[in-house]
């Protein structure tokens, strides 16, 4: 498992501003929101939420056509204000340009990552065709949640940072994540309650360093000998058996 190399990337995007469709902000860009958050505020806030706005996959007030076009002016207009920041950058990230870049960053993905230059949905569908090629495993247990995972829900993807809060009975609570949160906040880590993720989707990329099969381990307990229900284990118990019951699956 070497997910450093994604969490780094990400952590060092903390603060960018998000844009609605942008890919690859201006270095001068990144980390913004901490660095001179009264700029950011003041000045290029207002110009970001347009973006968001009036973006085609926002707006309804036309018809699709006239959306696309629309936006292409206020886009313009937009960049042209921001001329020094934009010849060959956007201003902002948005949630799938920010899990591209960071995924880009993994050389030992089995997974191409380059088919992760889509948009939030385009990169589920990448991950639920690298599990039938054997190259990710996709699933919704948040116990077995791991640093650098993807996270998707509808219409947004997030990375997973690995740190969880357990419950007395050692299930996974809440969750941590880094993410192209929104226009208002930028990328953030976030914490999320499991209960409230019911409808996420959690997929992991297997890396060329992954050789052998999964394999859990077996343990055996002295106080668990006899006893055969979930309800019953230790908390060290319970995560194996989790383990176990997600690989049967």
């Amino acid at each position: 498992m070497e997910p450093s190399k994604i969490l780094n990337l990400a952590e060092s995007l903390l603060f960018t501003p998000y844009e609605f469709g942008g890919k690859n902000p201006n270095k001068i860009n990144i980390g913004l929101i901490k660095n001179n958050d009264k700029y950011w505020r003041n000045n290029l806030l207002p110009y970001l939420r347009n973006l968001s706005i009036y973006h085609p996959d926002n707006y309804e007030e036309c018809t699709p056509e006239q959306r696309k076009v629309d936006y292409k002016e206020i886009k313009n207009f937009i960049y042209n204000k921001f001329a020094k920041l934009t010849s060959n950058n956007s201003l902002g990230i948005d949630c799938s340009g920010f899990v591209y870049s960071c995924y880009l960053e993994d050389k030992t993905l089995l997974i191409n990552p380059k088919k992760l230059n889509t948009g939030s949905f385009g990169q589920l569908e990448a991950f639920m065709t690298a599990e039938k090629e054997g190259k990710a495993y996709v699933h919704n247990n948040f116990n077995i949640i791991s640093a650098g995972d993807f996270i998707h829900k509808k219409g947004h993807v997030m990375i997973a940072t690995g740190k969880v809060k357990l419950d007395n009975s050692g299930n996974v609570v809440e969750y941590e994540t880094i993410e192209a949160n929104s226009t208002d906040k930028g990328v953030i880590t976030l914490w999320r309650k499991v209960e409230d993720s019911k409808a996420f989707t959690i997929a992991h990329p297997f890396r060329d360093t992954d050789r052998q099969e999964l394999v859990i381990p077996v343990f055996e307990f002295e106080s668990s000998k006899n006893k055969s229900s979930k309800n019953q284990l230790t908390s060290a118990e319970r995560v194996v058996f989790n383990l176990e019951q997600e690989v049967i699956k």
